[in-house]
């Protein structure tokens, strides 16, 4: 093979360095102020033994290039390196002890570690300083994190071992040295009787990975040592160059479910994955942390390193440190540490805890006391925590107060890890005696594992706890805002500290910046949260109530290893050649090639796996061509595999060119990179537009109509149509005040034993009042009126906000003057009313009252709970308005729904019974949006029903079909989605207009693979199967182009072009299966292709009158007959497949024509232009029935498994309608009607000490079936 081999992108090693002396340096006494220093255990008379040496940099090699500062230039690389990649020293001859020492001389271009770095090593890998022993020290092992100056981290394990050599002073140089080659098994005997001097020189090997594969190096190192202790120069470096160079060949597996076996001397290594891409590799022992601190000292230490304090670990053994400060970075997934960050200082830097600034460090514990005094005279602001592993104990300054870990997230974790099994030692008792290694390996492998899926569970657990319902205080409008302040508030007072200083780190500043200015991407917390039983939701406008805090938990399969499954690819055996020879690629590549034509390996994920290693061998060989082939199988099926830097690659010319669209930075296609706001006032006055969007953010407002209601009432006394920031400033304190004051008083109802209900919240709150049934206060939540009488431990629910008949002045007496009370009247007890004398707050009361009445009222006849929420906002607002000194007309101004006499009057009688809900599958968007698709998902093991919703948007909606609630939304596509398909269990396929499928996890909410066979925007997908039960996925883009792809593979099986008309060009929007044909609708023809036989011409169909018309949707309605909609105008065409031919047209009295068609049984539901959905006997083409609700054109239709029909139209109205067919109770087995229970509250024996006592009115309803199922899916109101 004639091409150029280099070293694997994704090689396991970087580099090797070896640091030391040996025969080509000598010893030279180092040049430090500490160069005398005297060992523990060392007599003063023995200065040889007793005096710090310097040590250097002996070689440094990566794949490619072997350097050897202080070796001559006579070395021969062969068959592990060529000539030309062994450089070596420029000296020839000469007294070794005269070379420069003390830097690295190699070439900084072929070395993929900067000079400078290399040359940091010495003091790293001997952080006590270099001297040599008189008898031979055991191996030691400790690790090292590099960071450059970008904040880039490369890990480093080091391994010291001590090789013998006979000493001989310097004639030249006094205190110099001279090492010279020995076999200590046959010169030991000669040494008795001689002048010369038998030592011990340390030298230490250190392997550079750009992963944290800390035990797989040291695993490696091990397997290495017994070729390296000998002195020999030429058999030392050729032991390191087979090393490096094989290790250099050795891939590291994308994350996912494959890992890399490789055999190293005898010795087999498994190289596994990282579980997601957004987590770590994990190949360290998580239990030593445990070995040493309480589970509270952990907790503490999290909390520092989440709260940017300084740090410092110390312990009498600096292999311990590493692993042990790696471990607590683990936990704090997904936040990272990003200050200064050195874990092993070495003795002559050890002022640097001084530095100014965060960080974390860790030094030997004999420094110990001098770093208690430098804290000691530290203020308290600004001290130092002092964690002592082998103390097991963890400092602070006696003033420093720390905030802690909420103890709603923590209590969890010390339940789950007070009983975890932390010493290997304990299982062995249990266990038989193992007399195998490799028996005995595996069990404490296996040991290792079981605990760290047990800790990671744990802490993720604790995290979800804390952080996961950030993602409800974000806006990602066109500025991003992250709302600070009422994410703090909404945690409980005493842990709001803790969230305070932790909202300061840079560590949260990163995440949040990341996670807002990557839409498309899934955030940590959310993807992880899909594992636990509880997922977050997004809360009610109103600032959440701090005593409600989410506490998700892990479910207990999550403790189960999730790569117990793990699939291994082992790689053929080294060759003794390097890898400039590309003998192993060879057999590497065929080993891969076998795999990928395997057919047992065509599941997606694996597959994806694959491709990426080849992908990257294809690059170390030179074919950049042939690896971006693959890489663009990557992409069609992981596309978080695709590796977007070697896409950016010049060298792969225009083949890249697609693929590094695909890759490029997903927020180039929504925005610029902006920085986050958290400041809620605005800088600069804000004209409507502005305002919207602002108040939006903030949660204050919606809707659109109430934000700029909002505003109208903010500028009607004003010159000009702007809000100033002063302005804003003062509602925005009023609006707070109220929040504040109500969750103030709601911790004082609870203590008179009321205990408000899931997402119930207080509006408004008044003064201490006189009323008809004493004095105390009246407070209105989002579902009942409150009285909560002074001086008793009584409560009384006045009203809940549905039943309330009338709200009218009232005057309490002959003797007062004016009217100053208000009586409130109930529905279900007339002849009971409660006054309440609130004065001059009277009109305030009464027009809120009203507005949640009319509310409550509206969202009843329209089914729309969002509908009482927009009221409840409504009330919020003009409380804050009046709160501000506002007069009451402008309060009243955006009180919308009190004023809407007629609202509850708009629908007609078959709309009312057919309708049973209305959703906003954008609750949290202040602008409606179009709903271009829907897709119904039924109920399986792993989740209830759903429907999918693709908006205009480009976001994908799923709502819970159970409970009828909006549940999450996901960003893949990079334009609208125009199609949706539901292919096999957990898949849900999108088309969008950018000509890619995104295929989605449902499970996950991922898009891993992606389809980019089309050249046009997508506009239909269908699925077919065979007589052989093989399943085909169709795809149809509006230039005609049909692609069938195989659902395992995800690869295209098939292609099709209907060749359409010049008029029709680009207008294919929609297609069906008929037989063996697939009838295409465009904009003015029918088209008819067979998909199984390519060579039958493509049939163009008309009506049989000749008269062109013009398409507007189409539906199968049988597999004799297909509908279409023409001409705008209400007329269906009724076409016969078997002969091709149009039957008849029937004209409908239809304002602007059919917009889109479903067939439901023996009827077809036909949306209009309008909004109003006809439903028309497919035999006779009659209307039998109009639903007249939407505001805007019916979009898109879809049926669920109960038959309930749901509709969403355009953006004018926003939210999809769910209707009950003709098939609802023929599908619903008949069930017991319903009791709705009402509950009086009294006396409860509570936490308090109180008693409540319960009264039960049952109350029967006459429902049908499909009513009954209703009720007791979804949400009350």
């Amino acid at each position: 093979m004639d091409s150029h081999f280099s070293k694997l992108p994704n090689s396991l090693i970087e580099i090797c360095v070896v640091v030391g002396m040996d025969q080509d340096t000598g010893l030279k006494p180092a040049s430090s102020p500490e160069s005398r220093k005297v060992l523990k255990g060392s007599t003063t008379d023995h200065r040889l033994f007793s005096t710090m040496y310097e040590t250097n940099v002996l070689a440094a090699l990566s794949g490619e290039v072997a350097s050897f500062p202080y070796t001559t230039p006579e070395f021969n690389g062969e068959p592990f390196y060529p000539t030309f990649g062994v450089l070596c020293s420029p000296a020839k001859g000469g007294n070794p002890s005269r070379h420069r020492r003390g830097s690295f001389r190699g070439s900084a271009a072929e070395l993929p570690l900067a000079q400078d770095v290399i040359n940091s090593l010495p003091p790293l890998c001997f952080p006590e300083g270099g001297f040599i022993s008189k008898k031979k020290k055991p191996v030691i092992c400790h690790s090292l994190v590099l960071t450059d100056i970008e904040g880039n981290r490369t890990y480093c394990t080091c391994m010291t071992f001590y090789r013998g050599f006979i000493i001989q002073e310097d004639e030249d140089i006094p205190g110099n040295y001279k090492l010279f080659y020995t076999d200590e098994k046959s010169d030991g005997n000669v040494l008795q009787d001689s002048s010369h001097k038998m030592c011990y020189v340390p030298t230490c090997c250190c392997l550079i990975s750009k992963w944290p594969y800390l035990n797989i190096m040291k695993d490696c190192l091990s397997s290495l040592l017994p070729q390296v202790m000998t002195s020999d120069s030429r058999r030392f470096k050729m032991a390191l160059m087979q090393f490096v160079s094989q290790l250099a060949m050795v891939p590291v597996p994308p994350p996912g479910s494959l890992g890399i076996e490789f055999e190293l001397y005898g010795v087999n290594h498994l190289v596994r994955p990282a579980e997601d891409p957004d987590t770590r590799v994990i190949n360290m022992d998580l239990h030593y942390p445990f070995l040493y601190f309480t589970l509270d000292d952990i907790l503490l230490l999290i909390g520092c390193i989440l709260t940017q304090q300084r740090i410092v670990f110390i312990s009498p053994s600096y292999s311990l440190l590493t692993p042990i400060i790696e471990s607590l970075f683990t936990f704090i997934q997904p936040f990272s540490w990003s200050w200064t960050y050195v874990p092993i200082l070495p003795s002559a830097l050890i002022d640097l805890v001084e530095a100014p600034g965060a960080f974390i460090m860790g030094c030997h514990s004999q420094y110990k006391s001098q770093i208690q005094r430098v804290v000691m005279e530290m203020d308290e602001l600004s001290s130092i925590v002092i964690a002592d592993i082998d103390e097991g104990s963890v400092t602070l300054h006696p003033k420093a107060r720390l905030p802690r870990l909420p103890t709603y997230a923590t209590d969890m974790y010390k339940f789950r890890m007070k009983n975890a099994a932390i010493h290997f030692d304990r299982l062995l008792i249990q266990r038989q005696t193992f007399y195998s290694l490799k028996e005995f390996k595996e069990e404490r492998e296996q040991f290792v594992r079981d605990f760290q899926q047990l800790v990671l569970a744990s802490t993720l657990e604790m995290m979800l706890r804390m952080f996961s319902d950030m993602k409800s205080f974000i806006d990602r409008q066109e500025d991003l805002f992250f709302d600070m302040d009422s994410y703090i508030e909404s945690k409980p007072s005493e842990d709001q500290e803790f969230y305070r200083e932790v909202c300061k780190s840079h560590a949260f500043s990163t995440f949040l910046y990341d996670l807002m200015h990557d839409p498309e991407k899934t955030d940590y917390f959310t993807l992880m949260a899909q594992k636990t039983r509880v997922i977050p939701k997004v809360g009610p406008l109103r600032k959440r109530s701090s005593s409600t805090v989410p506490v998700p938990v892990i479910s207990e399969e999550y403790f189960v290893n999730p790569q117990e499954n793990l699939s291994i690819f082992v790689l053929p055996p080294f060759t003794l050649e390097g890898i400039y020879t590309g003998s192993f690629y060879e057999e590497y590549l065929k080993s891969l090639n076998y795999k990928i034509s395997d057919l047992t390996n065509k599941t997606s994920s694996l597959l994806a796996n694959y491709l990426y290693l080849r992908g990257m061998l294809r690059i170390a060989c030179g074919h950049n061509i042939k690896a971006v082939d693959d890489f663009f199988g990557v992409s069609s099926r992981n596309v978080q595999l695709f590796p977007t830097t070697r896409a950016k690659n010049e060298t792969f010319w225009r083949k890249a060119e697609h693929l590094r669209q695909q890759s490029k930075e997903k927020i180039d296609f929504w925005r610029d990179r902006k920085e986050v706001v958290t400041s809620a006032i605005p800088s600069n006055p804000l004209v409507l537009a502005e305002f919207v969007k602002h108040v939006s953010m903030l949660q204050i407002a919606n809707s659109q109509d109430a934000g700029t209601r909002l505003f109208q009432a903010l500028t009607m006394n004003s010159r000009t149509e702007v809000v100033d920031p002063e302005t804003f400033a003062g509602f925005l304190r009023s609006f707070h005040r109220g929040n504040e004051c109500a969750s103030i008083k709601a911790k004082s109802v609870s203590l008179r034993n009321v205990l408000l209900e899931e997402n119930e919240y207080v509006l408004k709150i008044s003064q201490h009042i006189k009323t008809n049934q004493g004095m105390g206060w009246l407070v209105l939540t989002f579902r009942r009126l409150l009285f909560l009488p002074d001086g008793t431990q009584y409560c009384t629910p006045v009203v809940s906000n549905e039943d309330i008949k009338s709200v009218k002045p009232f005057s309490e007496s002959l003797l007062s003057r004016g009217i100053t009370a208000i009586k409130i009247t109930s529905k279900s007890k007339a002849s009971l009313s409660f006054v309440a004398s609130v004065k001059e707050d009277k009109d305030s009361w009464r027009n809120c009252l009203l507005e949640i009445k009319a509310g409550y009222a509206i969202a009843d006849a329209w089914k729309d709970p969002q509908i009482i929420k927009q009221a409840a906002q409504n009330v919020i607002m003009a409380d804050a308005l009046t709160q501000s000194d506002y007069p009451e007309q402008t309060a009243m101004h955006v009180l919308y729904f009190s004023t809407q006499s007629d609202f509850q009057d708009r629908l007609s009688d078959h709309t009312r019974k057919t309708l049973i809900k209305r959703v906003s599958p954008s609750p949290q968007d202040m602008e409606k949006t179009t709903v271009e698709a829907l897709l119904y998902v039924p109920a399986s093991k792993d989740s209830g029903p759903k429907v999918w919703c693709a908006m205009g948007s480009g976001l994908v909606v799923v709502i819970d079909a159970d409970e009828w609630e909006y549940e999450a939304h996901m960003r893949h596509a990079k334009d609208r989605v125009s199609c949706l398909l539901a292919v096999g269990k957990n898949q849900v396929w999108a088309g969008s207009l950018d000509t890619t499928i995104y295929v989605i996890n449902t499970l996950t909410g991922k898009a891993d693979q992606q389809l980019l066979g089309h050249r046009d925007s997508l506009s239909h997908m269908i699925e077919t199967r065979d007589s052989q039960g093989h399943t085909t996925v169709w795809s149809a883009s509006s230039n005609g182009q049909i692609v069938g792809w195989d659902p395992v593979t995800l690869t295209a099986k098939k292609e099709l072009q209907v060749k359409l008309n010049q008029k029709d060009r680009k207008t294919l929007y929609w297609f069906a299966a008929v037989g063996d044909t697939f009838w295409c609708a465009t904009r003015f023809s029918v088209y008819v292709i067979n998909y199984e036989r390519d060579h039958e011409a493509t049939k163009v169909l008309t009506p049989e009158d000749g008269v062109p018309l013009s398409i507007d949707c189409m539906c199968k309605v049988s597999d004799t007959r297909v509908w279409t909609g023409c001409d705008r105008k209400g007329l269906i065409v009724t076409w016969n497949t078997d002969t091709c031919k149009s039957e008849h047209c029937d004209a409908c009295k239809c304002a602007g024509g059919f917009t889109y068609m479903l067939p439901v049984d023996n009827k077809v539901w036909a949306g209009s232009k309008s909004g109003t959905i006809y439903v028309m006997n497919s035999d006779t083409c009659q209307v039998e029935m109009e639903l007249c609700l939407h505001q805007d054109r019916v979009r898109s239709m879809c049926i669920t498994d109960y038959g309930f029909v749901i509709s969403g139209p355009g953006s004018r109205d926003g939210r999809i309608a769910v209707w009950r067919s003709h098939l609802t109770e023929d599908n619903c087995s008949p069930c017991p009607k319903p009791e709705l229970e009402t509950v009086e509250a009294g006396i409860c024996e509570g936490e308090q000490g109180f008693q409540m006592v319960c009264k039960k009115d049952t109350v029967q309803f006459d429902l049908d079936r499909n009513e009954t199922h209703y009720l007791s899916k979804s949400a009350t109101y």
